[in-house]
């Protein structure tokens, strides 16, 4: 069939170009003395066949110029694929741990990146970004590898590469990594230095909240601490439960901080309105208003006043853990000198509800005691100590009250024992006795952080 077809094509093309040699018309050309006569038919096929050489020539030669173009651009696309790959396996290298080869990848994606950057017109995408994550590995490398000096040369190296198409983001992230690595070296000035460095536009991230928090925390600048936390508890970078519990653990700090009084209430009132019931925030602060309070404010009103708020606390008594209990202990015992019959009434109501708490065992005690029921006091310590079970941060306090007690009732050697017996129990221990004078009398305030 193709056969056929192609002889018929022949077939045409033969008459054809006999039609056009049967042609009458004649064309003279004149050269000088020279004369060519051509029919006109001949003539025409003459100037067609030229016309296509000449479109055929410049064909071929557009091809061969474009050949050239396409294995330059060819050669530079296998340098860039290079360079990715040198790039994507240093950083495999890094993440397991295989130092010495993520260091020889990224210094062979700089060499090719570095001779490619001296050709004429060569421009990659993200030529920039390839640049300034080579120069990040070797830093990790460096630190990984002990050489700060190192380290430190290749992060100026890798700022310095110029802003191009996304490099502005690798940029970001470098100073982010660099704030990360002085937390890590506990080099507090150095993080808080680069901190500062970072554009408005990227202090506003979650991740930089978390690096404020931490130097905070290190540095113990609770009030920067718990603006971080609260930046942080908007933008739910932790989970609701977790955000409340280092909330109230900050703002505690934070309040136990305040070094006045006007401090302390500028600070309370910043507050969300929840976490005034919160138990480890109210503690604190009802435990630092009365310890920034003039002595002539330390009395019975002042007394009063946060003995009502700590109530707060009464009914969700049953849930609180040993720590609240023991802060709520330590803003209480305070107060008990200055309050009426009015909190052994409470006294009495709260053990009537916790029968078998020792932590309300041992308040009712306290509250009897500075309200000079001597008799039942002794008796209710003995039998407190006597049922045992007690937690070991309230065993010191009590032997310190059985010992003020003996002593107000002049029984020294009771009193002798009971101290020796608390000095005993302190030893090794968070719980530091204060100093027994030589007349001890109630009441007595606890240390701060018992």
């Amino acid at each position: 069939m193709k056969t056929s077809i192609g002889l018929l094509w022949v077939a045409l093309l033969a008459v054809g170009l006999a039609t056009l040699l049967d042609n009458p018309g004649v064309v003279s050309l004149f050269w000088y003395q020279t004369r060519l006569d051509i029919s006109l038919n001949a003539l025409l096929v003459a100037l067609l066949l030229s016309f296509w050489l000449l479109v055929s020539l410049v064909r071929l030669w557009d091809r061969f110029r474009q050949s050239a173009q396409k294995a330059k651009a060819w050669r530079q696309r296998q340098q860039e694929r290079h360079v990715w790959s040198a790039v994507l396996d240093g950083i495999t290298h890094l993440l397991a741990g295989k130092h010495a080869r993520a260091q020889d990848a990224a210094r062979e994606a700089l060499t090719t990146l570095h001779r490619v950057s001296h050709e004429d017109g060569v421009r990659w995408p993200r030529m920039q970004t390839l640049e300034v994550m080579a120069h990040w590995v070797l830093a990790e490398v460096a630190r990984l590898s002990q050489q700060p000096e190192q380290a430190e040369s290749a992060r100026q190296a890798a700022m310095a590469v110029p802003t191009g198409e996304g490099a502005a983001v690798a940029h970001e992230a470098l100073q982010l990594r660099a704030v990360e690595w002085a937390l890590q070296d506990q080099n507090w000035s150095q993080a808080q230095h680069r901190l500062q460095e970072l554009t408005p536009s990227v202090t506003k991230r979650v991740q930089v909240w978390r690096m404020k928090l931490r130097l905070a925390r290190a540095l113990g600048q609770s009030h920067h601490a718990l603006d971080a936390m609260k930046a942080l508890a908007k933008l739910n970078a932790f989970s609701a439960r977790a955000s409340a519990s280092l909330y109230a653990a900050l703002a505690a700090n934070a309040l136990r901080d305040a070094t006045t009084k006007a401090e302390l209430s500028g600070l309370w009132s910043s507050l969300d309105r929840a976490r005034h019931t919160t138990p480890e925030v109210l503690c604190a602060y009802v435990l630092r208003r009365w310890s920034v309070a003039a002595p002539e404010e330390q009395g019975a009103e002042l007394a009063a006043e946060l003995f009502k708020r700590l109530r707060l606390m009464d009914a969700k008594f049953d849930d609180l853990g040993p720590r609240q209990r023991q802060d709520w202990l330590n803003a209480l015992e305070p107060l008990m000198p200055h309050l009426s019959k009015e909190a052994l009434a409470w006294v009495q109501e709260l053990i009537d509800t916790h029968v078998d708490d020792p932590w309300v065992q041992y308040m009712a005690i306290s509250a009897w005691a500075h309200q000079g029921l001597w008799g039942r006091t002794q008796k209710s310590i003995d039998a407190l100590l006597k049922r045992g079970a007690i937690p070991d941060a309230l065993v010191p306090r009590v032997w310190l009250l059985k010992a003020a007690v003996a002593e107000a009732m002049e029984d020294e050697a009771a009193a002798q024992a009971a101290w020796k017996k608390a000095a005993q129990l302190q030893a090794g221990s968070a719980f530091q006795l204060p100093v027994a004078p030589k007349s001890v009398g109630l009441p007595f305030d606890p240390p701060r952080g018992l």
